[in-house]
């Protein structure tokens, strides 16, 4: 379990600027009106 957890801190040290961008492009889409 901790050999897992390290992997996944790692994981997301190295994915932490596209999630931000991604989580930023989530508010965005949020922020304007949905046409569905």
């Amino acid at each position: 379990m901790k050999f897992f957890k390290e992997n996944l801190n790692k994981l997301a040290d190295e994915n932490s600027e596209h999630m931000t961008s991604l989580m930023t492009l989530l508010r965005c889409m949020r922020s304007m009106p949905t046409e569905t």
